[in-house]
């Protein structure tokens, strides 16, 4: 991929997606990059949260805005192969989000920035499937568990395969009739 996720550059006027996807269109595009930061309160500041948001939730929305002409074509490709319902086999978008990112189960503070910037991308995630819907474009975050990586940590609860296992079959299963929200890696619904 030829992304950079800062604001300061315009990537996507460097590349060429159509060399890549032709006239199918893009079927289906997973926002996955994010950055942590573990700051107690005194200790944030607005760089650092700026820096979080920018990558964790405006990033992933521009990234849908600039691909959206090749998404809409995927959905019409597909349409007719699909059962015209939302599915990622026709076009999807699915967000990479967190646990940390619950209001309702916030019980430990901290992670400021990140905590906020997950909750806007779900935010985002919920506007995006409202508007994106009439288009024939699925939408969904998916939370990939505490996983075992250079984010999570050795402490992790899950490794990288199994998260990543379960999400796609949590992404294969997802359907028009699935409420727009907010999935863990095994599909349970996770509260905003």
């Amino acid at each position: 991929m030829c992304a950079s996720l800062t604001l300061t550059t315009q990537w996507w006027e460097r590349c060429d997606p159509l060399y890549i996807v032709g006239d199918k269109g893009l079927t289906l595009l997973i926002n996955n990059a994010g950055i942590m930061a573990r700051p107690k309160l005194d200790a944030v500041t607005a760089e650092q949260m700026l820096s979080v948001l920018s990558t964790n939730t405006v990033a992933p929305v521009l990234l849908t805005k600039a691909f959206l002409p090749l998404l809409t074509m995927a959905a019409k490709v597909n349409a007719g192969k699909v059962n015209d319902g939302l599915s990622i086999s026709r076009a999807g978008v699915i967000n990479i989000t967190s646990s940390l990112a619950s209001i309702k189960n916030n019980e430990s503070a901290g992670y400021y920035g990140y905590r906020e910037s997950k909750a806007a991308l779900n935010m985002s995630t919920q506007s995006l499937s409202i508007e994106l819907k009439p288009q024939g474009i699925l939408v969904q975050s998916i939370h990939p568990g505490w996983v075992r990586t250079d984010m999570g940590g050795p402490k992790g609860e899950v490794d990288v395969v199994e998260s990543v296992t379960g999400m796609l079959e949590v992404m294969l299963n997802l359907k028009e009739n699935h409420k727009t929200g907010y999935y863990d890696w095994k599909g349970r619904v996770l509260p905003f």
